[in-house]
């Protein structure tokens, strides 16, 4: 982790609405604390203030592109400047877990995506939407004229729709995985994404929160 690393945030109690997920950035770092912007409700877009002893599970995701999760708290509420700030404390690398891809949280959404077929000559183009996605890949809807082969490469925007930042655009790299009909004149490909920034990766994983919620 480093200054800038987005973290989303949820508390661990029971008794927490809806498990409600936020999202803040470090903005500094001195040795076991790191110092924090005032974390906003992923759902809401409303900013959060936790008291001091709040207990957290953060999430994040590092430059190998694995998602790490860690137990920490809020041990003070400072100013840097102007800037309100929550103090996390960090336990150590060694308490770091890790979340394998496919333990990423996958939520059926259909939301736009434009596809670049680039392994192809000439390069084909089309508009379509998920079926589902998650912080490691999606399945699109395939036009019946366009083929599809495992392993082609792809480039791919996608739009999520926040209730709270209205859209966020996710560049990535894609390869298929499979392409299949999956019934008369419906096609399914599954992509996974192969490069992807840490921050649109997480935003992706957040969205898959939101999604959650609106679901419960």
């Amino acid at each position: 982790m480093k200054v800038g690393t987005v973290l989303s945030l949820s508390v661990n109690e029971q008794n927490e609405k809806n498990n409600q997920q936020y999202s803040c950035k470090i903005i500094d770092i001195q040795e076991h604390l790191y110092f924090i912007d005032y974390p906003k409700n992923d759902a809401t877009g409303k900013t959060t203030i936790f008291f001091e002893g709040t207990q957290l599970s953060a999430k994040f995701v590092a430059k190998d592109q694995k998602v790490y999760t860690f137990q920490t708290k809020v041990v003070a509420r400072r100013k840097m400047g102007d800037i309100p700030v929550l103090v996390l404390y960090f336990p150590g690398r060694q308490e770091l877990s890790t979340i394998q891809r496919r333990d990423f949280v996958r939520v059926k959404t259909a939301v736009d995506v434009s596809v670049h077929c680039i392994d192809k000559e000439p390069v084909q183009t089309f508009s379509t939407s998920t079926v589902d996605i998650s912080g490691g890949g999606t399945a699109i809807v395939t036009p019946y004229h366009i083929t599809l082969h495992k392993g082609e490469l792809l480039d791919i925007w996608i739009v999520l729709p926040f209730k709270s930042t209205n859209y966020h655009y996710v560049h990535t790299t894609g390869k298929v995985i499979r392409h299949f009909q999956k019934e008369k004149n419906l096609y399914y490909a599954s992509i996974e994404f192969l490069e992807i920034s840490n921050f649109d990766r997480e935003k992706v994983i957040q969205y898959c929160f939101q999604k959650q919620l609106e679901d419960k």
